[in-house]
């Protein structure tokens, strides 16, 4: 295999593995592996919308008989939720992760962790109501009405009421 077919390959493993993230059995659909074929075409590629639409159609099918379950998939780049939940939610990355110390709110949120874990379920119900909520972009006020304090289901999905 020549130098420029393994860096396309290893391109296309990190896009379909990582940012893309779908499920490890699934193959790479033909097209998007040829696509690779021309390297800087694929650098050109706005994967970041292409893996935003991904997870945003994965959450947008959850409803409350999700959260139930044991376990439950999500593809795309669950890592970027990860690191915005750490961030918004302060009581998060306090349970769930080490911050790097010095880190400010200015850093990019993937540099403000020097480690973080995957919290079970189970772990996030166990968090106390009126947990808050951090805007990380943009004006707190102007994004308010998008969360509210409580939410109908926060207690029967659950069993708490």
């Amino acid at each position: 295999m020549e130098d420029d077919e393994k860096q396309c390959l290893g391109l296309v493993v990190l896009v379909e593995g990582i940012l893309i993230g779908v499920n490890s059995t699934e193959k790479i659909p033909y097209h998007r592996l040829n696509y690779a074929s021309d390297f800087d075409q694929y650098c050109c590629q706005p994967w970041g919308k292409d893996a935003f639409a991904i997870i945003s159609s994965c959450v947008s099918k959850m409803g409350p008989k999700t959260w139930t379950k044991e376990r439950y998939n999500v593809k795309g780049f669950v890592l970027a939720v990860h690191l915005w939940a750490l961030s918004a939610v302060p009581i998060f990355g306090k349970k769930f992760a080490t911050k790097c110390e010095g880190a400010e709110e200015t850093f990019l949120l993937c540099l403000r962790w020097k480690s973080t874990e995957a919290p079970r379920m189970t772990d996030i119900i166990l968090i106390e109501k009126g947990v808050k909520v951090n805007a990380i972009v943009g004006d707190p006020e102007y994004y308010k009405y998008l969360a509210s304090e409580t939410h109908d289901d926060d207690l029967s999905v659950y069993g708490h009421g």
